[in-house]
């Protein structure tokens, strides 16, 4: 095997990523971190106001949520947000993340 080829195989094997999103409530989730990183920016659609915290007891931002937003490797980052259709109660949210 080249150096080229083997560095190329640890690059496609570092872009492999998973999450588990579980649910917390109608508009809280959480996701599992494998590694540890920050989230720069979130895309959201059908919903406002997201904010993260790390911990179940912790406690969210009052303002606006600030970015980056460090997370440890085996963190819960929970998720709540406001839907802008009640009715429907649904959206897509985007985490822009960096792993470490």
């Amino acid at each position: 095997m080249t150096a080229l080829k083997a560095i190329s195989l640890i690059l496609d094997e570092k872009k492999l990523v998973s999450y588990q999103i579980s649910p917390v409530s109608l508009n809280e989730v959480s996701i599992l971190m494998e590694n540890a990183g920050q989230v720069n920016s979130v895309l959201i659609a059908g919903a406002n106001n997201l904010k993260l915290k790390t911990s179940l007891s912790g406690t969210y931002p009052s303002g606006t949520q600030p970015y980056p937003f460090a997370y440890a490797a085996g963190d819960q980052v929970f998720m709540t947000y406001n839907y802008d259709d009640l009715n429907s109660a649904n959206c897509n949210i985007k985490l822009k993340c960096k792993d470490n």
